[in-house]
């Protein structure tokens, strides 16, 4: 039996390495190398820094958005405030309402960390200038085909890419708006479509719709549950750069059924690319077990995969990057919850700042570096 069993390891791994050899893109593989989490946090995490925000505002959490020294945070019922980096409250951007300068909703935010320009994503479809100060510069609408349903909003170098969600398939439709690509006076000036048929999504749609996207120095890293591919797109182009490996674990079309649960399916949730790596959160859940989440790294050169499990207690996170090309993952923790995390770390350092959180408090910001080398 145990002659088997090593039969089968080195079938595995000579089918991997076929693979990688193969492929002319780094092979992600969340299922290649599991670590324990200390090592993966010592290995690509540097020097956390814990941020609770004051209680001058208590917010419903969306993304918080690093900027040069502030951060920025969405709330779709109570608007987009602005925070110093220790968490004390700064300001709101605008204010919810139906006036000209004002949004019903900030349903997403992007920063122009050239120009300094904060931009409201409202429905249905008005986008908001900003300046830092709140001052509201303009106010435009935009003219999106009525089949698009924006999950996501980016903004890299003077455009916005909105993308859909992916598997809302309606009887009768013949193509899925992957992305546009829209400028700053709301004009499409590309935009991505596939065919349903092509992703083989059944005519009732999907419970994981999920694209999965976020901003590098170099573009738009995107994907989606249903594709073996991952794009890059910029100014100029719309590229591969990665693909996923093969396995059972992968989500894809063939079991793509409205339902709730893909028990033992990897469910990606965002990804990074750094100068030489990507950076892949997902998670996996199974009926008789807790939700559990991960993140695993690529390397671009070797393509040597590396997974671990996220321990922060999470109620969500995103990545994030800064104007000087640093590459953030951003938790937001309960405080209690955080607190009592950090009193059980090795860390010192951690364990006063665990100490130093009101438990009956705001939200905690746990902002992480991730290295581009090791």
């Amino acid at each position: 039996m145990k002659q088997l069993f090593y039969v089968f390891i080195v079938f595995f791994l000579l089918e991997a390495c076929s693979e990688k050899k193969e492929s002319l893109y780094p092979v992600i593989n969340p299922m290649e190398h599991l670590i324990d989490s200390r090592e993966g946090e010592k290995l690509y995490f540097g020097d956390v820094k814990i941020v609770q925000l004051d209680n001058q505002q208590i917010v419903l959490f969306g993304e918080p958005i690093l900027l040069d020294s502030m951060i920025m945070i969405n709330s779709f019922k109570d608007g987009v405030f602005l925070y110093d980096m220790a968490g004390q409250f700064l300001r709101k951007i605008g204010s919810i309402g139906q006036g000209p300068q004002e949004y019903s909703n900030a349903r997403f935010l992007a920063w122009d960390m050239e120009r300094n320009l904060i931009y409201v994503f409202s429905k249905p479809n008005i986008l908001l200038t900003y300046s830092l100060e709140g001052e509201c510069l303009k106010r435009i609408r935009l003219e999106l085909p009525g089949k698009l349903v924006v999950k996501t909003y980016v903004y890299h170098h003077n455009f916005f890419y909105l993308m859909n969600f992916v598997g809302l398939a309606e009887q009768g439709r013949e193509d899925e708006i992957l992305w546009l690509k829209v400028d700053t006076l709301g004009q499409i000036v590309e935009r991505k479509a596939l065919s349903l048929s092509e992703l083989k999504i059944p005519e009732n749609g999907t419970m994981f719709t999920g694209d999965y996207c976020s901003v590098s120095a170099k573009g738009i890293v995107y994907g989606n549950h249903f594709c073996d591919t991952i794009y890059s797109i910029n100014e100029t182009k719309n590229v591969p750069v990665a693909v996923w490996a093969k396995g059972d674990f992968r989500l894809t079309s063939a079991d793509a059924e409205l339902k709730f649960g893909h028990y033992g399916k990897v469910i990606f949730q965002s990804i990074d690319e750094t100068t030489d790596k990507f950076f892949v959160r997902w998670y996996t859940f199974y009926h008789d077990k807790p939700l559990e989440h991960f993140l695993t790294v690529c390397d671009k050169g070797g393509g040597e995969n590396r997974t671990f499990r996220e321990t922060y207690p999470v109620m969500n996170a995103n990545f994030c990057s800064s104007r000087n090309g640093e590459h953030f993952l951003i938790y937001v923790c309960e405080p209690l919850a955080l607190s009592t995390f950090l009193s059980k770390s090795d860390n010192e350092e951690l364990r006063n700042e665990g100490d130093k959180i009101d438990e009956e408090g705001n939200f905690v910001l746990v902002i992480v570096p991730l290295k581009e080398t090791i």
